[in-house]
């Protein structure tokens, strides 16, 4: 039976808050925002920076792996293409939206801090999944 990978995806990312970036030799676990309908194709943002997740430059290609959030079992890797979201960017808008809807217990005006301080990154999954 063949399966929807394209529906997996959608359905296993909409329903995780937190996925897993592999990237050389670490494995770092994030919080992120999905947005199915992002300008340039569906997308995982991630915001990184001063008050947020510590991520390091994430180079142009990654692995994505979700994990079911009962067991901690990996459901699905998956590579990904990685862009910064620039600022200045229509894009920039829809992630730091989906972001802010997301992000817990903002403190300030987390918006125009991630403009100023910190990256975000559009990760967006593409071809078969990987083994796990």
């Amino acid at each position: 039976m063949a399966v929807d990978v394209g529906t997996l995806v959608q359905t296993l990312f909409s329903a995780s808050g937190l996925l897993w970036i592999e990237s050389g030799p670490r494995t770092y676990a994030v919080w992120f925002a999905w947005v199915p309908d992002a300008p340039g194709g569906p997308a995982a943002y991630v915001v990184n920076g001063l008050g947020e997740q510590d991520l390091p430059w994430l180079p142009g290609e990654v692995v994505v792996v979700v994990r079911d959030p009962a067991t901690g079992g990996r459901v699905l890797r998956l590579r990904a293409r990685r862009s910064v979201v620039a600022t200045d960017a229509p894009e920039w808008e829809t992630a730091a939206a989906a972001l802010a809807a997301r992000r817990l217990n903002a403190v300030d005006d987390q918006r125009a801090r991630w403009a100023e301080r910190c990256t975000v990154t559009a990760l967006r999954p593409f071809g078969a999944p990987l083994p796990a």
